[in-house]
């Protein structure tokens, strides 16, 4: 089996390396995991602030009994969309951002050792030359595409103690647009006989404009949800904000299940609610 596992997060591709019959359930919690990757700004303008970047983790096999070692660089996106390689090696813009290690027995020592780190660091809004001259053509970009938005692309990689490297990609979007994406709002989650359901905020489903060839068009955000439990199944991995999904617990249930509903709007935007009951 492979042991590089790669997370595509806030995109609509999610993957992880290895032989078929070793994949797990998406929504089933085990081996490390890196569920969220969450920026206060997903949508930013050259000379913004910098941007603070949070992730959700879990890792119940490794009992919070080991560090896990993590690196992240920065660069423009190559064209994952469209068939590159999702991440920064080799890129000519690759920025190296941060490097350090969570301790073992820290964080990962929450219930079910699944928690987020707030805050974990920062990332710096690439200026003017990077985002409207294209570095790799040495053309202005075209007001269509600096309006839309640049894809700054953040590369994540994250090693437990003994294991795999598990690399994650995080888009960041540099445009001219004057009123910018917004995380969504999940206020919170409920488990009740069987029935999951989630509460999100008024205004969290936004409009947001595109310019086209034809001008610009006004659209509409999809919102969808991830669920995750620390043990039993759930009917449905993915369901829209509007529906309840359904929960099996196992046979013999541990004293406190972990549930984790993760709200995306589908241009970067993320909130999620960790359940323990």
């Amino acid at each position: 089996m492979n042991t590089i596992r790669l997370q595509i997060l806030g995109v609509v591709l999610a993957f992880v390396s290895g032989c078929a019959n070793d994949l797990p359930k998406i929504s089933e919690l085990g081996e490390f995991r890196i569920l969220g990757i969450k920026m206060n700004n997903p949508e930013v303008a050259v000379g913004d602030p910098d941007v603070n970047v949070s992730v959700l983790l879990s890792d119940i096999e490794g009992a919070g009994a080991r560090s896990v070692a993590y690196s992240v660089s920065a660069c423009l996106d190559p064209g994952v969309s469209i068939g590159a390689d999702a991440n920064c090696d080799n890129n000519p813009t690759r920025v190296v951002v941060t490097s350090g290690t969570i301790a073992a027995g820290s964080f990962l020592a929450a219930t079910n050792y699944t928690a987020s780190l707030t805050n974990l660091f920062t990332v710096t809004v690439p200026g003017s030359s990077l985002i409207t001259l294209d570095p790799l053509t040495g053309s202005t970009r075209t007001a269509q595409t600096l309006y839309n938005g640049v894809s700054y692309l953040l590369d994540l990689r994250f090693t437990p103690t003994g294991g795999a490297t598990y690399a994650a990609i995080k888009r960041l979007i540099v445009s001219n647009k004057p009123v910018k994406n917004l995380n969504p709002t999940l206020n919170s989650i409920a488990q009740s006989g069987g029935v999951l359901s989630a509460d999100i905020a008024t205004g969290s489903r936004e409009s947001y404009i595109l310019s086209a060839q034809t001008g610009f068009q006004t659209l509409a955000e999809t919102l969808s949800i991830s669920w995750f439990v620390s043990s039993g199944k759930v009917k449905r991995s993915i369901t829209s904000p509007d529906e309840t999904n359904e929960f099996t617990a196992d046979d013999s249930p541990p004293a406190v299940q972990t549930f984790i509903a993760v709200l995306r709007d589908l241009r970067g935007g993320i909130d999620w609610v960790v359940l323990n009951q």
